[in-house]
């Protein structure tokens, strides 16, 4: 999870494709190289100032996701802002990949 955060502030559009589970709809039936622009330029027009893990939740016992409740704030044109999601993490071949996310209030 925050392998991800960093690589938004940083953008390393690359690692979030790897860190990207392939029932993930950013990059399930997407073309490499379109997410990596469209990435690239998501992660430019944002500054990413702060990630707040607020909790997680062991993987569940049916299908072994594992849920990151975070904020992350970020400035766009000198106005700050902020999101929080509730993000879904699955373990493939060793690694956790980012499945999906809800955005939470």
């Amino acid at each position: 999870m925050r392998s991800r955060y960093t690589a938004y502030a940083t953008g390393h559009a690359e690692h979030l494709y790897r860190t990207a589970h392939s029932e993930n709809e950013t990059v399930k039936g997407v073309d490499r190289a379109r997410f990596l622009q469209e990435t690239l330029s998501y992660c430019r027009a944002l500054n990413f100032s702060g990630l707040t893990v607020h909790e997680s939740f062991p993987p569940d016992a049916a299908g072994g996701v594992y849920r990151v409740r975070f904020t992350a704030a970020y400035t766009v044109g000198g106005q700050a802002h902020a999101f929080t999601e509730l993000s879904d993490f699955m373990q493939v071949d060793g690694r956790w990949l980012y499945r999906s996310g809800a955005a939470q209030e």
